[in-house]
């Protein structure tokens, strides 16, 4: 497996069940924030910031970001070094945003999720990433692995039997997809 993996993706619904997820006792050896009170709910300072801003008011806006962002399971990272990566790389990445940072040990991959409000806390702005700011972002969660001495991840290469979804459920329920018929 080539890693770290660094994925991401938007959602249009509020943030609070996604940090309640990532941050179940169950799951989270470590959680961290930047630029939140660690004592008052995470959530409702994320909507307090979009409140005062007026923003994400409508069902279809933006609200948060969520990152996932695992290193190769022979790079034998503990939950304490991938927790480290995770928070150097939101402190690169979202500098000035508000971020809670998990790092779960619940699967035979320590993984860190990474959730940024989507309303920057100083200047009331949404975030906004394009393809190219996304391929940076990837770009640079590679060259902090390095430095950490983790391995890289050649994202730019094309996968040779790449799934859709649906294919990806068809298996996982023991069927047959049909580019394997």
């Amino acid at each position: 497996m080539r890693l770290p993996l660094f994925k991401g993706l938007s959602s249009k619904s509020t943030p609070k069940k996604a940090i309640a997820y990532i941050t179940r006792e169950d799951k989270a050896a470590f959680v961290s924030v930047r630029n939140l009170f660690e004592d008052k709910d995470y959530a409702e300072q994320f909507a307090d910031t979009m409140w005062r801003f007026g923003k994400c008011k409508k069902f279809d806006e933006r609200k948060y970001y969520h990152f996932k962002l695992s290193c190769a399971r022979k790079d034998n990272v503990n939950s304490e070094q991938a927790h480290l990566y995770a928070e150097e790389l939101a402190a690169i990445l979202f500098p000035d945003d508000e971020c809670v940072i998990a790092t779960h040990v619940d699967t035979k991959t320590v993984h860190s999720h990474i959730i940024v409000n989507a309303v920057n806390p100083i200047t009331g702005k949404k975030l906004r990433f394009t393809k190219s700011d996304y391929t940076k972002m990837k770009d640079e969660a590679n060259r902090l692995g390095s430095e950490f001495g983790y391995t890289k991840t050649d994202f730019r290469k094309k996968a040779q039997n790449k799934r859709t979804t649906q294919e990806s459920h068809i298996i996982l329920k023991c069927g047959t997809s049909w580019k394997e018929d």
